[in-house]
């Protein structure tokens, strides 16, 4: 301690021992002036001030996600809230198997978008097109672009969000057809299904709350199965005005428009445009080709694509090895 002591004297006799502070904790220079003292001291109640502030810091943190949370509940669950839902995104997790191989789930992060559809979506394209319409001295000319709003209409290939009125719960679907569009009541690949199991099932599974699903209806109604007029996979609606039909990318383990018939686009809830974790998957394919395979995993962005992947033929594919997050399908 005597030889310390010796050192510290010395170094300040030589107007060293500010730049050799740091190499022991003795060597401290403290404050020699007024103005040093205050600032020593102000520092040291902020430092106090913020200890003694941060539970107050988590308890607003904690209110701020609980009201989010019961917000988005409000809102999401009722058609006639969900246009005053504030936030342009929202953040969802995947649950069930009915979008695999394009979303899986328990596992990964996903981005929803909840503006574009709502107020105004950012893209130039669009946003010139539009210009145009409104803006046009020709008349002729605003009758033949059909884009007239600012706002993303929802298109064939998105991945959407929806409030099910029918079991009043929330889904991830993709849209198989707009207003307008004929569409396949028994699925985008009814024959694919029909011809691989040879039944009339046509890859519709079957659903306790749904014991005589909208696409038998349908076709009952046509009188098709009857009559003999054709396959059921050859049935076929038109979407009505302001109506969407979705399906899932998993056609074996999905509950969907081919069950409760066409969504209101009401209904929508946001569009699903990203995955944000993980950043880069493992390999996730439901074909055995290498070149396939390969091209698959170069093509593992997170943006999630608008083109429908051909979807599995049965169950195996799909709890080979665990390799999709699901051991069994109930």
């Amino acid at each position: 301690m005597k030889s310390d002591k010796i050192v510290i004297e010395t170094l300040r006799k030589l107007r060293l021992l500010p730049q050799f502070s740091h190499l022991h904790p003795i060597v401290k220079s403290p404050p020699t002036t007024t103005a040093q003292r205050q600032l020593q001291q102000l520092n040291e109640d902020a430092i106090r001030a913020l200890r003694q502030r941060i539970p107050l810091y988590l308890v607003s943190l904690f209110g701020f996600v609980s009201a989010t949370a019961i917000v988005g509940t409000v809102t999401h669950y009722n058609d006639k809230y969900y246009p005053y839902y504030p936030f342009p995104f929202a953040i969802d997790i995947g649950d069930g198997p009915s979008m695999l191989p394009t979303m899986i789930p328990c596992v990964e992060l996903y981005w929803r978008d909840c503006w574009s559809d709502r107020f105004f979506w950012i893209n130039w394209r669009h946003f010139k097109e539009v210009s145009m319409r409104l803006f046009a001295d020709d008349a002729s000319l605003k009758s033949t672009m059909g884009v007239s709003s600012y706002k993303r209409p929802w298109q064939r290939g998105d991945i959407v969000t929806i409030f099910n009125p029918y079991s009043k719960t929330i889904i991830c679907k993709r849209i198989i057809g707009v207003e307008g569009d004929t569409i396949q009541v028994f699925g985008e690949y009814s024959q694919a299904y029909h011809d691989f199991e040879e039944n009339e099932c046509c890859g519709v599974p079957y659903d306790e709350r749904y014991p005589m699903p909208f696409c038998r209806k349908v076709a009952f109604e046509q009188g098709m199965r009857d009559e003999g007029d054709g396959p059921l996979y050859e049935t076929c609606i038109t979407v009505p005005q302001n109506h969407v039909w979705v399906e899932g990318d998993n056609p074996l383990y999905s509950t969907d428009s081919r069950h409760f018939g066409p969504l209101p686009i009401s209904s929508l809830r946001g569009r699903v445009t990203l995955r944000l974790w993980p950043i880069r998957r493992h390999h996730v394919s439901n074909t055995s080709d290498k070149e396939a395979i390969a091209d698959e995993e170069v093509r593992d962005w997170c943006a999630l694509s608008s083109k429908r992947p051909f979807p599995f033929m049965h169950a195996d594919q799909m709890l080979r090895n665990g390799k999709y997050g699901v051991r069994e399908v109930k």
